[in-house]
């Protein structure tokens, strides 16, 4: 382990950061990803439900899962069960998921398990907030309090308290997405993957880790 240098992946983070005007009485959650056990979509179901028990009688909620699984049935009689049918829509077949990211207030990733997320990195490539489960790297991706919220996994009392602290700070959105498209850019971008990947080719025979990092000033890029 302390001679592990650890490459992540990187994204294209082009121009998909844009912060379009957003009716302000309107708030919108987005999760991406296959409707599988590991998404623990029951887990983000429960927290919608806190959310909006909370919420100010004039505020309209609405929440997207976008994907598609074995666990959709699963998901939509959840759903039903905690009397959410008008505001959560499954989402199964989105030809831009793009455009759907963009029109959101705040990315969910209520997961059990994960790997670099591709789907939060896609959600931070559009200036969303991420409120996420502290599994895999989410905690790399997401920097607490300042780009999102990191809560532990089955956690829907506290995943429901952040993004009411999102909701209720209007501008806290827009400022969190800002600082997370900025940490996307300077740590996960495909030119700081591909940077990192030339460093250990062309210096493979000096390059120095310790404690799983690269040794400063011993290795010339």
């Amino acid at each position: 382990k302390k001679r592990i240098l650890v490459i992540p992946n990187g994204i294209n983070t082009g121009s998909a950061f844009l912060h379009k005007p957003k009716d302000p009485n309107s708030i919108i959650i987005i999760s991406l990803g296959r409707l599988v056990k590991q998404k623990a979509y029951e887990t983000a179901i429960q927290s919608i439900a806190k959310v909006k028990t909370n919420l100010p009688p004039h505020f309209n909620l609405k929440y997207r899962i976008v994907g598609n699984g074995p666990e959709k049935k699963k998901i939509i009689k959840t759903i039903r069960k905690y009397d959410l049918v008008d505001e959560i829509e499954v989402i199964t077949d989105s030809a831009n998921v793009f455009e759907l990211l963009q029109s959101a207030n705040i990315y969910l990733c209520t997961s059990i398990f994960e790997g670099l997320s591709n789907a939060v990195m896609e959600a931070m490539k559009c200036g969303l907030p991420v409120v996420a489960t502290d599994v895999g790297d989410n905690s790399q991706l997401v920097i607490h309090g300042k780009s999102g919220f990191i809560t532990n996994p089955g956690d829907s009392k506290a995943i429901a308290e952040h993004i009411n602290q999102l909701v209720n700070s209007p501008e806290m959105p827009v400022h969190m997405g800002s600082i997370g498209y900025a940490h996307l850019v300077k740590n996960f971008s495909y030119e700081k993957f591909k940077r990192n990947y030339l460093m250990v080719i062309r210096h493979v025979e000096d390059l120095q880790i310790r404690q799983g990092k690269q040794v400063v000033n011993e290795v010339s890029t």
